[in-house]
């Protein structure tokens, strides 16, 4: 009897060992497929994720992410049908249901996308990119208060995500909210990792500095609609005070010097995130470095000129920088135009999942 127990706790152990080996392989294999998806070679990873999904059939990720490759291959129904069968199976995730919602749009489905976006954010109320695709849907159908709701509420529920504020750096840019479109467009310089979209909203934020440069008196309107976030008020005032035209990004690098010193003296204001986070670039001395990272898109020339006299200080701070990005966790005070803040988050997210 003895011997028995012993030989089914071997098998048992050896199973669960054998268990561990192909998950592991399923992970390595995963892991090779999806840097054959970002070099946009599909079908040679459609081959590994299958070999994945027979060694890890109940992990997520090689499902959506052979989901992926149908829908960049434009084989939308196959792919409506690989999602929904996983949805239908219990396995899920809010990027299944992003595709998934994505997928049906494609098709044409529209009532049906935005059901599946609502669906998965019931399942997932703190998944940041399901609020975004909800609102990119209301903006389809010109609901925008809808869609600006949603945006921010996306930054409240998941903070450290960078897509919704990157569409609300375009948004307000669009419904000339220059102040506004510059705070997100910065937050979303220091939480992206996206080479292409950096260089978008890098040229953005430029372009609203030079609006806010020449036009001064346009922040007068957020400072009247900032009455209960003095934060907000605070900063505002000081960029109205150090604001002034330029040129090259080195006279904007010293403007910027004196509005970050400014601002960042306030004890109030580096209560906040993003505040918090200048503050720490200004200690680290890399504040002009820094400056010519985020607007360096907008003029190539004067960087490499720029670098030739700087490039140890330059590479010195992209030390610190790796090192330093801005995350911002469940805590961190965050403002929003509507005045959400995340001293009431706890709150806020509370009635999001009611």
């Amino acid at each position: 009897m003895k011997y028995m127990i012993v030989l089914l706790l071997v098998v048992s152990l050896s199973v669960l060992s054998a268990g561990k080996r192909e998950k592991a392989q399923a992970y390595d294999i995963g892991h090779e497929a999806i840097q054959l998806i970002e070099k946009g070679k599909y079908d040679r990873a459609m081959d590994l994720l299958n070999k994945a999904m027979e060694l890890d059939p109940e992990h997520w990720l090689y499902p959506y992410e052979y989901a992926l490759c149908l829908y960049q291959l434009e084989k939308n129904e196959p792919c409506r049908i690989m999602l929904d069968s996983l949805v239908k199976h219990g396995i899920e995730n809010p990027r299944i249901y992003q595709l998934l919602g994505n997928c049906e749009a494609k098709l044409g489905n529209f009532k049906r996308s935005v059901a599946i976006y609502e669906n998965g954010i019931k399942k997932y109320p703190d998944a940041g990119r399901l609020y975004m695709e909800l609102a990119l849907s209301k903006i389809a159908t010109e609901e925008y208060d809808e869609a600006e709701t949603l945006f921010e509420t996306g930054i409240i529920v998941q903070p450290a995500l960078d897509l919704n504020y990157y569409h609300l750096a375009k948004y307000y840019h669009e419904s000339n909210e220059i102040f506004w479109s510059a705070y997100f467009a910065e937050n979303y310089l220091l939480l992206t990792y996206d080479s292409f979209k950096f260089e978008e909203i890098s040229k953005l934020l430029w372009k609203n500095y030079k609006y806010l440069a020449k036009n001064k008196s346009d922040l007068d309107k957020y400072l009247d609609t900032a009455k209960n976030l003095k934060p907000i008020t605070k900063y505002v005032a000081s960029l109205k005070k150090e604001l002034k035209p330029f040129k090259t990004i080195e006279e904007l690098t010293k403007i910027r010097k004196k509005l970050v010193e400014g601002i960042t003296k306030d004890k109030e204001l580096t209560d906040y995130g993003y505040f918090k986070h200048l503050k720490a670039v200004l200690s680290s001395n890399h504040l002009q470095e820094y400056d010519f990272w985020i607007f360096a898109a907008n003029n190539i020339s004067e960087l490499q000129s720029w670098f030739k006299n700087n490039s140890k200080k330059y590479i010195d701070f992209e030390k610190w920088n790796q090192k330093n990005r801005l995350k911002y966790s469940q805590t961190d005070l965050i403002i929003t135009k509507n005045q959400y803040l995340m001293q009431n988050q706890l709150t806020i997210k509370q009635s999001i999942k009611k």
